[in-house]
């Protein structure tokens, strides 16, 4: 019996000794994944806080608040501010849009040659308010010899109406208007004494248009026919972009950051973009 008690100091401490090896690793794997549950926690809790300054976002744009949509504008475009969202400050900036300014004109090369642009004087509205668009349509000559303009056309957007009286440039005459997929078709038609573009010069069309449009992105497309007729009808494409109502706003709180492009006004809200990174 004597024999038995003295293992049982010796066993007991080897157990103990044991037992503390796996019980030290232990919780510091413990501490470890609660501390990495709280890191998780925690950044479930900076994305859902950085959504909602989105949300916030665009709920003081859609009414109005405190006069915070008409207080961004082309001449103001950028307003920022924060909220708290559980305790998590969130920093907020909404901003206007900047279109691109044209492309530059090409150096003058030989042959004949022909560069046509279109350029408003405005890319960015307010919706649900009357605006008049300046539409200048650039026709520049760098080939070698001089060229006659047969016509200048151009389709304005949706929405948008032609301004009578406002033609100035090669041509004071209002445009022959017609239609097409229900937008309007301009066209200044000339005759006889053609209007001459020379060898390395600019001339402009310009024109108005009235607009009360929804929001969007609306965009123009221009054309010219010249003599000679191997130079042909030469088009813009799509271009000289005007938004109504787009706005790209960023939301970012803590590690993560949401940024978003939508199109709101005071009946409308659109998601064109929502994009989350952490």
């Amino acid at each position: 019996m004597k024999e038995q008690k003295g293992y049982v100091l010796p066993l007991a401490l080897i157990v103990l000794t044991v037992g503390t090896l796996f019980i030290v690793p232990f919780l510091q794997h413990a501490h470890a994944g609660l501390n990495a549950a709280r890191r998780s926690d925690r950044l479930n809790a900076e994305r859902y806080a950085a959504d909602a300054g989105i949300e916030d976002a665009i709920w003081r744009l859609k009414v109005n608040k405190d006069g915070f949509t008409d207080s961004v504008t082309p001449d103001n475009p950028l307003i920022s501010y924060s909220i708290t969202v559980n305790g998590i400050e969130v920093f907020i900036t909404v901003e206007v849009p900047q279109v691109p300014e044209p492309e530059p004109l090409p150096e003058k090369q030989t042959g004949q040659h022909l560069n046509l642009r279109k350029i408003a004087n405005k890319n960015w509205i307010q919706p649900s308010t009357v605006n008049t668009i300046t539409y200048t349509i650039e026709l520049y000559n760098y080939g070698t010899n001089a060229m006659h303009i047969d016509e200048i056309g151009d389709i304005i957007p949706m929405s948008f109406t032609y301004v009578n009286g406002s033609s100035s440039g090669i041509t004071t005459d209002d445009p022959t208007i017609t239609w097409d997929n229900n937008r309007h078709v301009l066209t200044w038609y000339f005759t006889g004494d053609k209007p001459k573009l020379a060898s390395g010069e600019t001339r402009v069309q310009t024109f108005e248009a009235s607009v009360t449009p929804p929001p969007g992105i609306y965009y123009d497309e221009a054309w010219t026919v010249y003599d000679p007729a191997s130079v042909g009808k030469v088009p813009t494409g799509p271009t000289a972009p005007i938004a109504v109502a787009i706005y790209e706003i960023t939301s970012q709180a803590g590690r993560v950051t949401v940024q978003a492009a939508a199109s709101v006004s005071s009946t409308e809200v659109n998601i064109i973009s929502w994009h989350q990174a952490d």
